[in-house]
């Protein structure tokens, strides 16, 4: 259902009216009586008229960069949490997979950077 404020072209009242579709032509229902589309000239939606203002659009540009600085830090900080946790699991897997014995730990750790690498990469 949608409502309208509209006047009467005959009266010269102005009321809300429902706005419906009857057989594919906008038409408008108001005490009782539908109206035709060339019977009433709508002045406002009220539902527009009385929308609540955003509070974000309340906030000056200053504490808008701020928001949008902690918010995007918090994403990089948690991007960076997880490749790094993805980092300790290639690493165990590698460490398990090849034999420590004849294999540097610093050498596997660089070949568990070049899978993240690789993945990260793959991702975009």
């Amino acid at each position: 259902m949608e409502l309208v404020r509209a006047k009467i072209k005959k009266t010269g009242e102005t009321v809300v009216m429902e706005k419906v579709l009857k057989n594919e032509e906008t038409a408008y229902f108001s005490t009782g009586r539908m109206f035709g589309a060339d019977e009433v000239e709508i002045l406002e939606d009220p539902l527009k008229s009385q929308r609540q203002p955003d509070p974000l659009e309340q906030l000056p540009q200053e504490m808008m960069q701020m928001v949008t600085g902690v918010v995007n830090d918090f994403i990089d900080r948690s991007d960076a949490m997880y490749w790094q946790r993805q980092r300790v699991e290639i690493t165990k897997v590698l460490i398990n997979k090849l034999d420590l014995v004849t294999q540097d730990p610093i050498a596997i750790c660089n070949l568990a950077d070049q899978y993240i690498r690789m993945l990260k990469n793959y991702k975009q």
